[in-house]
């Protein structure tokens, strides 16, 4: 099946840069693109170039900042079986 442009345009776009937009009423929202994208095996083909202007601290910071952020959201999360009693369970 041939990639439509805009779609081929928006997959070059990620691959090239790491960037991914958001256009009204689509499923997934900007900040969950690259997950998407990532989770298609759509790998990029470089790093970010601000990688080469940090320093080693300001990058260790970076990171232990970003596990901060996730650590905390997932400790908002339910637990699998929680999730699946309130949200998926079948009729008796």
């Amino acid at each position: 099946m041939e990639i439509p442009p805009s779609r081929a345009y928006r997959l070059r776009l990620f691959k090239e840069t790491g960037r991914a937009f958001h256009i009204a009423n689509e499923l997934f929202a900007e900040n969950s693109r690259p997950e998407v994208m990532l989770g298609q095996r759509i790998t990029l083909e470089q790093y970010q170039p601000i990688v080469n202007v940090m320093s080693e601290a300001e990058l260790a910071r970076f990171f232990a900042q970003l596990k901060t952020n996730a650590d905390r959201t997932l400790q908002k999360l339910p637990s699998d079986k929680t999730y699946i009693e309130q949200y998926c369970k079948a009729a008796d």
